[in-house]
């Protein structure tokens, strides 16, 4: 950047003048308060002109400064954003203007993506798409342009797309410099031929300097915004071309890679090396057992579970949690004794028929009795076939409703009286307050459950489905197909327990209550598995129905990679290369 220094061949002639005229007095041994007036004006002169020229130089060591610091730290970066916010800060330091911007040409439009002293831009303000029209303009004709209040020299669309955005910012004065890229074609082959060599400007962007108290463009201003705008589009055209790089981020990997090999670091490299090819050979090679995990729940195998025969209400419960109870038995005299009473119900409907029923064979009793009165008087004969008829019809009635009051009485009433069907315990929790007097129940509808505590008891796992292909390709594998399986109770995890699988189920359903993290991203979709317990004795003396447990069902060996990423690989198969091949 170049400054001219005022008057700097008078400075060199007039004080090399005074000093040999000074000295000249002073030989005479004129005292210097003594000296002629015009000689004091020439000094007083010369030491202004030297001051002048004094700061001259320090301004243009200021500026050289501030411009090495720019060119330094703009050439710094090959990525395009980081460049612009770059020359749009630095660049607004070294012009001492208001504000500087950088837009970048994309496609037809020109969008604004650096403002001096905003870390952001808002791309849909209104001043910030005022400002990308300029630019596309200003690009399109290729020229820079100069803006001090006065559009009367600027083309129609230009002169438009400025007074827009000036009436918007109230800048006074606007400078818009396109950014230009030199590409020289066939230079290779025309160095000998300058005349035949062929140069396009193409202009790639745009930086744009805003003044909004000083409308005037001295020519230093303008210089420096030309010298500013020339870096900028060498930095920026670099940075783009750097991008326009295929697949930059592999290159720069490998580029990055290659100092490992370095003579320093190579010892280092090869050690990570062989411990990655150990690694990688162990995961492949190494056999090692590979389980399913679920959760599961310890049950007796005899459980019963209690459902209403019909819509009724609780008339009188009799049992309670934990109470035991058995079941029907028939003693040595051939008398069948029901099981414990667990709760009588109250049917409206019931009574309703049974009192119907009653009526019907009272009504029909007195009728019989009538007719049978009737029949002992004098009567012809015509009047007695009557009667006789009427005799017989009633008997017949009367005994269809002696029949259905004994059904009644031996299949619908005692349904209102539920016994317990087998030997056990109550397991059903709060059935005090569930089943409290008068609560209405409707048909089928659960009431509580009987389990046999004392007898076996069984593992029943909810088996995520995803991971069921594992399990029936083990089960194929194996001559008798009993899967092992090993699992811990959550009351005492350090003991464990084994078992073999004795039921799968035939279909997947979905199950809330399986607790498996693994299944709930699944949708709880999961298959029963009933597991066989090996030693009903090393179970804890207390059980619980519903005991929570966790297993793991022995698939056999696999390679150590693959027990350990097993869900990634099932992942990868169902969602990527299921999908794309």
């Amino acid at each position: 950047m170049k400054n001219d220094i005022p008057d700097s061949e008078s400075l060199k002639l007039s004080i090399p003048a005074v000093l040999s005229e000074a000295a000249e007095f002073a030989k005479q041994g004129t005292p210097p308060e003594k000296f002629p007036p015009e000689l004091l004006g020439k000094a007083f002169a010369a030491l202004a002109l030297a001051e002048t020229h004094l700061r001259h130089v320090r301004e243009r060591q200021r500026l050289s400064t501030l411009l090495e610091e720019f060119c330094r730290s703009v050439h710094q970066s090959l990525d395009v954003k980081p460049a612009a916010y770059t020359i749009a800060n630095e660049g607004r330091r070294l012009i001492e203007c208001d504000r500087a911007s950088v837009a970048l040409r994309d496609g037809r439009t020109c969008p604004v993506i650096a403002v001096s002293g905003q870390d952001t831009i808002h791309k849909r303000a209104t001043a910030v798409r005022l400002l990308g029209k300029l630019a596309a303009a200003v690009i399109k004709a290729g020229e820079p342009v100069w803006y001090t209040g006065d559009t009367a020299d600027l083309p129609p669309q230009i002169e438009k797309a400025i007074e827009n955005y000036a009436d918007h910012s109230h800048c006074k004065m606007l400078a818009v410099v396109p950014l230009l890229r030199n590409k020289n074609k066939n230079a290779a082959e025309d160095e000998d031929k300058p005349k035949k060599r062929k140069t396009v400007n193409t202009a790639f962007g745009a930086f744009i300097v805003e003044q909004f108290d000083d409308g005037r463009i001295p020519d230093s201003l303008r210089k420096r915004i030309d010298t500013v705008a020339e870096h900028a589009a060498a930095a920026l055209g670099n940075a783009l071309e750097h991008r326009s790089i295929l697949f930059l981020p592999v290159w720069k990997t490998l580029g990055k890679a290659k100092r490992l090999f370095a003579a320093d670091l190579l010892p280092k490299t090869a050690s990570v090396m062989i411990l990655v090819s150990v690694l990688a050979a162990v995961l492949i090679f190494m056999p090692w057992k590979f389980q399913m995990h679920c959760t599961g729940t310890l049950e007796p195998v005899n459980v019963r579970r209690i459902y209403s025969p019909l819509d009724a209400e609780v008339k009188q419960l009799f049992v309670n949690h934990n109470d035991p109870v058995v079941g029907p038995s028939v003693e040595a005299d051939g008398i069948e004794y029901r099981g414990t009473t667990l709760l009588e119900l109250r049917s409206p409907e019931l009574e309703s028929l049974d009192a119907q029923l009653h009526g019907e064979q009272q009504e029909i009793t007195e009728k019989m009795a009538s007719l049978t009165r009737m029949l002992q008087g004098q009567l012809n004969d015509y009047d007695r076939a009557d009667l006789v008829g009427q005799m017989e019809r009633a008997k017949i009635q009367h005994e269809t409703v002696r029949k259905k009051l004994q059904i009644f009485e031996l299949k619908q009433k005692p349904e209102l009286m539920m016994t317990s069907p087998m030997k056990g315990t109550v397991v059903s929790w709060d059935i005090q307050r569930r089943l409290s007097e008068k609560r209405p129940v409707s048909r089928m509808q659960y009431l509580l459950e009987i389990a046999d505590l004392e007898g076996a008891w069984q593992l029943e796992l909810s088996m995520p489905e995803k991971r069921m292909g594992r399990i029936m390709d083990r089960q194929k594998q194996l001559p008798d197909g009993r899967l092992r399986v090993e699992f811990v109770l959550a009351t005492d995890p350090a003991a464990k327990y084994y078992g073999t699988v004795s039921e799968i189920h035939d279909r997947a359903e979905v199950r809330s209550d399986t607790g498996s993290a693994s299944a709930a991203s699944d949708s709880l979709n999961t298959v029963l598995i009933k597991v066989a317990l090996d030693d009903q004795k090393s179970l804890p003396a207390a059980l619980r129905p519903g005991a929570e447990c966790r297993a793991r069902i022995d698939c056999g060996t696999r390679p150590l990679g693959y027990v350990l990423f097993y869900e990634v690989i099932a992942f990868v198969q169902k969602n990527v290369w299921f999908r794309w091949f």
